[in-house]
């Protein structure tokens, strides 16, 4: 599934809560103006299973690993003074690795 079909659905869905929000406004507005008063139509406002995990994706990518920072920092710094060291080694061994799980 491409990530613009994602957004594709999560649009749709929007759009058809909305739409669905609408109508309930107006039959609303409708009981109103007949003198009805609105006892069980009430809005609301359901989640796709898909909504609520780019949710949970969107709440996770904000969220920083304060190890992780530091680790960003440390190598932050030792770029900015010329001190990094990359092991060419470990760097083989992890595009081959990747490369395996891509295949598999």
């Amino acid at each position: 599934m491409k990530v613009s079909d994602i957004n594709q659905k999560v649009q749709l869905e929007a759009y058809i809560n909305k739409a669905q929000a609408n109508q309930g406004h107006q039959q609303a507005r409708h009981q109103e103006a007949q003198g009805t008063e609105k006892t069980d139509n009430m809005d609301r406002v359901q989640l796709s299973s898909q909504s609520r995990l780019i949710q949970k994706i969107n709440g996770a990518l904000e969220t920083q690993d304060p190890e992780r920072a530091a680790k960003v920092n440390a190598i932050r710094e030792e770029l900015r003074q010329g001190t990094y060291q990359v092991d060419p080694e470990k760097v083989a061994q992890g595009m081959l690795t990747d490369l395996l799980k891509d295949l598999s």
